[in-house]
């Protein structure tokens, strides 16, 4: 039985193993400097698109991207969830998944499966609602972990020169 998912609320699943792998890799350029003054860039992107979730960082000067697979083979929104992005402080998330001890699937060892959620909601100011409080939920068995996300439109526009996986160095910002 599949639910379906209404639009503030999307979700889909990754091996434990595999998406603290892509958090190793993806957060290898965030800036611990100029993340003090500019939050965003001490945060790693997370982009759920299709069937692979993205994890992207950038200190202006270098970016690094970790990918990995989720489960769902079909291309229905029903079934595999609505795309979404996210940017969340890299620190709490790396943290949080490396205390799971995520070990390399084997034989003996399958892996833990993560549901990775996204969820938008309203936030009150001044008497009238906007949605920019924005919420990464990452559950794993019965233990849940919500990050408090940023505008995935914060994050700097990369010029689409963005690596297939690892870290590219001395790219330039696309113009905005």
């Amino acid at each position: 039985m599949t639910k379906t998912l209404s639009p503030d609320k999307q979700a889909t699943r990754v091996l434990d193993f595999d998406f603290l792998s892509a958090v190793k890799v993806g957060r290898k350029s965030v800036s611990t400097k100029l993340g003090k003054s500019l939050p965003v860039l001490g945060c790693v992107l997370v982009k759920k698109m299709a069937h692979r979730v993205e994890v992207i960082s950038t200190d202006l000067e270098t970016v690094s991207r970790g990918l990995t697979q989720t489960f769902y083979s079909s291309d229905d929104p029903a079934v595999c969830g609505v795309d979404f992005s996210v940017c969340v402080p890299q620190k709490p998330l790396f943290d949080w998944l490396r205390a799971l001890e995520p070990r390399k699937p084997t034989k003996n060892h399958p892996a833990q499966e993560l549901e990775v959620s996204f969820e938008q909601l309203p936030a009150v100011n001044s008497g009238t609602v906007s949605n920019d409080r924005q919420w990464l939920k990452v559950k794993a068995g019965n233990t849940t972990a919500r990050f408090y996300g940023i505008m995935a439109d914060e994050f700097p526009l990369l010029d689409g020169r963005i690596p297939a996986e690892g870290v590219l160095e001395n790219f330039k910002l696309a113009e905005q």
